[in-house]
């Protein structure tokens, strides 16, 4: 259950307000009110009263991170802390126990550790706040430390730390804290250092528990549609009851003075090279905070922005380029500017960034264009109440009160482009330079050499691809199936996936209690199973895998628990715009086709299912198209024998027939409605299916000239952003095998839906009848480019690729020959494909209910 928290762990390694991050002003609905409190023992409390709310969160923020633990310092204590304290046993109930009721009250929990803090959540239904807050408080107070849980955490710690390392992103970040901040406690990663952990005993997790786990430091928060005089009665009951005790003492990080540029060199498991320059700036309580976050918006944020076009678009220097202002709760902050490059472009790149620091001065469009994207950054933040009570959380640790974010957001209107060149010159001109660069391993493999694999097949002609690397901490075995939702009852893939590794054979719980990941994920077409961990509990998880395909046993409990959580994700599901919408628009695009129903199904359909209906599942994908490819510290020879041991007996079957999609009614404009507050636009419009990867690489050309790809840009992000009638404007292509369908989606206000879809549908117009501007489609190229080089970093990546095309029957090097078809298109081909691909479209409205 611990698992969805890495992607706060990840957020919260810079903790602070970070611009282009997550910085914007959250504005409470009109009809939502902050009640702010304090116990008698302490505990500040804030409870967010939203009607409108449909569900409700109690949440828990511990002043205890990654820069409180002396005299631990670099042991990752706090975080192995959140470890055995969420849904672990306490004197009032077992781990079983929480988790039986945690499961009742949506099974939604988690927890996080950053640099400054450790939170924990539950998310639930408005009625059953009080055993939420219940809850947390015996975890905050009275957790029993078993022996067993606190050891299996231990594992499961390690795990992750091998896996955090053998990240290029995140082993980056390490080495630029520990550089910037030597020497300081905020040098230390969250995850704290091996040797260090291991040497950490029960005796003093318990110490560190009693000393940092006490009222005078802890926020409690509750939001959502509830009873403020209930809540508060809960609280009192469930918080109140521990006696005061005071927090210990908070220091604030001061890095050393700079003397002399400072640079560090680090081979680390990265194919290009990643450079991290950084200047030191000012605590968060500065009024240059401002203007310094505004310049990051002006140097890196967006395609229009002075480094990227400096450095990606003009001198093609660089793959990628990142600006961030960094201004943490407890420390001095710094200016950091990200590079992505080629090992042998990397000096002309650095030497260009200091070019345009010392050379170019900042433009009034500029200023104007960093203003509106903060401004609309602000606009479209989520207004999720989890996302709103993690703002209040954030905004007390950073000035002991509520209303900062709402402040901050106002306070770039003022700011002058005079500041901007005072700051600009103070801090970018004449601080001295902290340099880190991940450079790639020199024992690293040519590209050629690194494509090198082991293919073997079974017996009953199923295909193994081995890439063996002594140099992984870990081994990464994907088994695919050619099967999916198409050929299942509605709704049965989903509660599949879920039921997966649960029942008699457990190997969910055995592959935690060994820190390793397992999960099965069932698309349209296609099915994975993807095991990760160490060397030496892989060759056992496998033989659970194959149990739990094989030989299926499902609980009757673990199937009520799952069926409801199916069933409560698509009561939510029109509580989510994007969810709502784009299940409206597959119903239409697809009428009569398997494709045209969610993967959850509907609640007729989850209702009828039974134990019966999964065991189908499973038994469909035993005897189905199967491809399985393994990457890590391995030994090929005893790979193969388990695998034919265990995979090469059963027969396998033919995939599916394709089912033909029926011709489509494209005149018009269909009116939709959404529940929430927002409008939409969305043109689809028929695309390549999986067997035509040309094709597809026709349409990632015109997904990046149009929206950008992947990321903000093309030429509707600039032209709908910039006049502020958008909150986010994107392309998505999906590939299915019987079809394909391309989609361009913008998030509006009901007032500009007009406006937005005349736009939307004069910009394709426009690249039909007058084609590309100068650059673009070299621009389109190298971003293209870029993201077949990221999708193959880490090498071991490739395998797992290669293996997919298997499935499919495509050439194993079909990525190359994708992009030797991109080397070749001419401006006039891009206009070509733009006229064929949008003949017509089908056009669909969203206005609020």
């Amino acid at each position: 259950m611990k698992q969805t928290g890495q992607h706060w762990r990840l957020m919260g390694l810079v903790m602070g307000i970070v611009s282009g991050v997550f910085v914007a002003s959250l504005p409470v609905d009109a009809d939502a009110h902050i009640h702010a409190y304090r116990l008698d023992n302490g505990i500040q409390t804030y409870i967010l009263e939203d009607p409108s709310a449909t569900i409700a969160s109690v949440r828990v923020v511990v002043q205890a991170g990654g820069n409180t633990e002396a005299p631990c310092e670099g042991s990752g204590i706090s975080h192995y802390l959140e470890h055995v304290v969420a849904g672990g046993s306490t004197t009032h109930r077992s781990e079983q126990a929480y988790s039986e009721q945690i499961d009742y009250l949506g099974g939604a929990f988690n927890a996080y550790t950053t640099d400054d803090h450790t939170g924990y959540f539950i998310n639930t239904g408005p009625g059953q706040v009080s055993a939420a807050i219940q809850i947390v408080s015996e975890w905050m107070f009275d957790c029993a430390f078993d022996p067993k849980e606190v050891a299996r955490e231990r594992g499961v710690i390690q795990q992750e730390m091998r896996r955090a390392w053998a990240d290029p992103n995140r082993l980056m970040y390490r080495y630029a804290q520990e550089q910037f901040y030597a020497d300081t406690v905020a040098q230390y990663p969250v995850l704290g250092y091996l040797g260090r952990f291991n040497a950490l005993t029960p005796s003093d997790l318990l110490d560190y528990y009693q000393t940092h786990y006490v009222p005078d430091n802890m926020l409690v928060l509750v939001g959502g549609a509830v009873d403020v005089d209930a809540v508060k009665a809960a609280v009192a009951q469930a918080f109140g009851r521990q006696p005061y005790t005071q927090a210990p003492p908070r220091m604030r990080v001061l890095p050393q003075p700079v003397m002399m540029p400072r640079e560090l060199a680090v081979e680390g498991p990265t194919t290009v090279e990643h450079v991290s320059i950084r200047f030191p700036t000012v605590a968060l309580s500065h009024p240059d905070l401002y203007p310094l976050d505004l310049m990051a918006y002006i140097l890196g944020h967006g395609r229009e922005s002075v480094l990227h076009r400096r450095l990606v678009v003009e001198t093609g220097l660089a793959n990628a380029v990142s600006v961030y202002s960094v201004t943490p709760v407890d420390a001095t902050g710094y200016f950091e500017i990200r590079l992505s490059v080629d090992p042998a472009l990397r000096d002309a790149a650095v030497h260009a960034v200091y070019d345009t620091l010392n050379t170019r001065f900042i433009k009034r469009s500029a200023v104007r264009r960093a203003k509106q994207q903060k401004l609309a950054e602000d606009a479209q933040l989520s207004q999720a109440l989890p996302d709103r009570l993690d703002r209040l959380a954030q905004s007390h640790l950073a000035t002991g009160g509520p209303g900062f974010y709402a402040y901050y957001a106002r306070q770039f209107a003022a700011v002058t482009r005079a500041e901007l060149q005072r700051v600009w010159q103070t801090y970018l001109q004449e601080q001295l330079p902290i340099v880190t660069r991940l450079t790639p391993e020199l024992k690293l493999k040519s590209d050629q050499d690194a494509l090198t694999m082991r293919t073997d097949v079974l017996a009953n002609g199923v295909p193994l691809f081995i890439q063996p690397d002594a140099t992984d901490p870990a081994v990464r075995v994907v088994f695919r199936f050619l099967h999916g939702a198409t050929a299942e009852l509605p709704g049965a893939t989903a509660l599949a996936s879920q039921l997966f590794g649960l029942g008699s054979n457990r190997l969910t719980q055995h592959a935690e209690s060994v820190g390793a990941q397992v999960e099965l994920s069932m698309g349209r077409d296609e099915s994975v199973i993807t095991l990760t961990g160490a060397p030496t509990v892989v060759e056992d998880l496998v033989r659970h895998v194959q149990a739990a395909v094989y030989d299926p046993v499902i609980d009757a409990d673990d199937f009520a628990v799952e069926q409801r959580l199916v069933l409560d994700r698509i009561r939510k599901r029109r509580d989510h715009w994007a969810r709502d919408a784009f299940a409206q628009v597959r119903a239409d695009f697809y009428r009569n086709h398997p494709y045209a129903t969610p993967l959850d199904g509907d609640a007729d359909s989850v209702l009828a299912l039974t134990p019966a209906n999964i065991r189908a599942v499973y038994q469909a994908l035993q005897v189905a198209p199967l491809v399985i490819s393994v990457s890590g510290d391995c030994e090929p020879t005893r790979v193969y024998r388990q695998m034919e041991r265990l995979f090469g007996k059963t027969p396998k079957q033919p995939a599916r027939a394709p089912i033909p999609v029926a011709p489509k009614d494209f005149q018009g404009t269909h009116a939709k409605t959404l529940k929430q507050p927002v409008a939409a636009v969305i043109l689809a419009v028929d695309a390549a299916a999986m067997d035509d990867p040309a094709a597809q690489m026709d349409w990632q050309v015109l997904d990046t000239v149009l929206a950008g790809m992947q990321y903000p840009g093309g030429r509707l992000h600039p032209l709908l952003r910039g006049q502020e009638l958008v909150y986010v404007v994107h392309g998505v292509l999906q590939v299915y095998k019987d079809h394909g369908l391309f989609y361009i989606y913008a998030l509006t206000s009901p007032e500009s839906v007009a406006t937005v879809q005349q736009q939307l549908v004069d910009t394709i117009e426009l690249l039909k009848t007058a084609g590309l501007q100068p650059n673009e489609r070299d621009r389109a190229k190298a971003q293209i480019r870029y993201a077949y080089q990221q999708a193959q970093d880490p090498p071991s990546s490739r395998v797992h690729q290669a293996a997919r095309y298997r499935l499919w029957g495509l050439p194993l090097d079909t990525d190359q020959q994708q992009l030797a078809r991109l080397s070749t298109y001419t401006d006039a081909d891009i206009q070509a494909m733009a006229q064929q691909a949008f003949q017509s479209w089908k056009l669909y409205v969203f206005l609020p209910e």
